[in-house]
């Protein structure tokens, strides 16, 4: 792998693909930082082939925190989740994924396993809209004064949202819908957690 980790970096540079145009936007921002950035994607690029030889699996979390120290740092959405996304995807010689169905596949096939709970939003009191149309499963959760989870990848799909209630919190716990949400939260209001 350190071999793809380098042929990774000198084709995404000859070709201009592979991450080439978040490397430029990050090197115009801070060199160092890209620097270090490439430097930790290229290690942990070289710790896929370890996993790889082991048939282990890591979650994502561990896998981000054995690299980076930070459990969050190639979490989907960021930097070097997007630049180690199109590492694996030079490496496996396939096209980078469209959506969180196709990162979560790529992933599993490295021996990386996505943390479910982050990649699901839990949800009460709140319509969620796709593509121009109320959809009726979320409305039923609201009419029925029942929280839901909603994974990411739907979450992608979303044309607009609605509050039920006059009040929107945010909660980080997900674990606090171990009591019932009408326990938290009036009828009023709204509530997500993630």
């Amino acid at each position: 792998m350190f071999y793809t980790g380098v042929s990774w970096l000198r084709e995404m540079f000859f070709q201009k693909k592979y991450g080439y145009q978040t490397v430029i936007r990050e090197y115009g921002r801070d060199r160092e930082k890209t620097e270090k950035l490439l430097k930790t994607v290229g290690k942990a690029l070289l710790l896929l082939e370890d996993i790889r030889e082991t048939e282990e699996e890591y979650p994502l979390a561990v896998f981000s925190a054995e690299i980076s120290g930070n459990p969050h740092y190639f979490d989907q959405g960021t930097t070097a989740g997007q630049l180690l996304v199109h590492g694996m995807c030079y490496a496996a010689q396939t096209d980078y994924p469209e959506n969180a169905h196709q990162w979560r596949e790529l992933l599993l096939s490295g021996g990386i396993v996505p943390d479910n709970i982050s990649s699901i939003v839990h949800i009460y009191g709140l319509r969620l809209q796709v593509r121009g149309e109320w959809h009726p499963a979320y409305d039923a959760f609201c009419r029925r004064q029942e929280p839901c989870a909603v994974t990411m990848e739907n979450l992608q799909e979303l044309t607009a949202v609605q509050p039920t209630g006059d009040k929107v919190y945010k909660e980080g716990n997900v674990t606090m819908y171990l009591r019932p949400a009408a326990e938290c939260c009036r009828e009023t209001d709204t509530l997500f957690a993630g």
